[in-house]
Order: structure tokens, then sequence, then C-alpha cells
């Protein structure tokens, strides 16, 4: 990432993936926009020690990210930045999830076209997350999984939120902000 707070309609080169299966249950699969880098959540998903990468909803098309909700909608799901791909040896490995077999992602031009979706608030899950008292460093990397922050916009109350995991941050001064009760 080049350091600068991404806007709205232009273009840049960001990661992407393929998909096997689908988050929107598209056959055959379909790129997807990640955020880098990968990473596993053992303390948030006990039992689920899968490298995975999050879906970047910023660069996701507008018709697909209408199916995409629709799909979510009609099986109760919210979506969320907690939508991922997950990184697998062979398809049998976790299947009927949405998984690839790519280790790294590929640079392709996307156009942004929405800000992240609103990081839901989950006290207990973020009291797991390491990390989530550090303050930002110099590098504006998320101490928890490292996760590029220099593209994220300060929302209107000048706080950063990490599109990875909702860790959130006074831009000013890159103290953390302490875990929603």
């Amino acid at each position: 990432m080049d350091g600068r707070h991404f806007e709205l309609g232009k273009s840049y080169r960001i990661p992407f993936v393929r998909s096997l299966g689908s988050v929107a249950a598209e056959p055959g699969g379909r790129w997807w926009p990640v955020l880098e880098p990968a990473h596993t959540d053992a303390e948030l998903l006990p039992g689920v020690n899968l490298p995975h990468w999050h879906i970047d909803w910023r660069f996701v098309s507008e018709s697909l990210f209408g199916r995409t909700v629709r799909w979510h909608a009609r099986h109760g799901y919210v979506i969320a930045y907690g939508t991922v791909i997950f990184v697998v040896e062979s398809p049998a490995d976790f299947a009927g999830t949405n998984i690839t077999m790519m280790r790294e992602p590929v640079g392709r031009v996307a156009v942004m076209r929405r800000a992240l979706p609103e990081f839901p608030h989950l006290p207990n899950t973020y009291k797991k997350i390491r990390g989530f008292h550090r303050p930002l460093d110099r590098c504006m990397r998320c101490p928890h999984r490292g996760i590029d922050l220099s593209n994220v916009a300060p929302d209107e109350h000048g706080v950063i939120t990490c599109p990875g995991h909702g860790l959130k941050w006074i831009a000013a001064t890159g103290e953390p902000l302490p875990p929603p009760s």
C-alpha cells in the first residue's frame, strides 16, 4: 500500500485471491479483494487454525456486493468485516466454505466503491484479541495481525478502525480506544 487514504471512485492496485467456493454461492469461485496479511485467529475461533484473508468490501463490485448481501440475508448472516476466505492445501480440507489454495495474493486494479461496513461491537471477542491495548506505530500497522491501516481514513470522530477485527485508535495520537462494554 502506498500510505494514502483510499478515495471513493478512484482505482488502486490491491491484493486479490481466487476462491474455489464462494461467499455468495457462486459456482466455480471468484476473484475477491483481500486485506493482507493472511493470518490465523486461533484465539477467536478455537479449533479453526487455518490461515485466512478478510475480504476488502471497499473494492467488491456493486452487483457482487448486492448478491452477497442478499445471500447473507437469506441465510441469516450480516455482511461484515469478518467474512473470510480460508487458505487450504486441498478442497477436501474444509469443504463447503469459502476457500482458496492461493498462498500469495495477486495485485489487480480495482475501484474503491464504498466505505468499509460498520464493524459490529463484540465485547467478549474484542477482549480475546491480542494487541488491542497497544498504540499504533509510525508504520500504521495493526498490532494484532499487521493489517495496513495507512489507507484507512479516520471516521468523523477522528478514529481509525482496523478492517480486520475492529480494533480502534485515535488517529491524531495513535492511542488505542478501550474495548466496547
